[in-house]
């Protein structure tokens, strides 16, 4: 189990990173992300995994 959560957790996290970086080089003009809160919500998605993952994988290592 701990395998697949640490795979999913770095999936969600590089996906997240990477979001800053596509915004940065204009993804959020091409994809009109720049039109109220398109951009929250869509890191949203990603940071909503990573919260979960995170709090799991730390009560693996406790062993709650």
């Amino acid at each position: 189990m701990l395998p697949i959560l640490g795979g999913l957790y770095s999936v969600a996290l590089i996906d997240r990173t990477n979001m800053a970086n596509a915004n940065i080089a204009g993804m959020a003009v091409d994809l009109n992300l720049d039109v109220g809160d398109r951009y929250s919500i869509a890191l949203l998605v990603f940071f909503v995994p990573v919260s979960f993952l995170s709090k799991a994988q730390s009560q693996e290592h406790s062993g709650e």
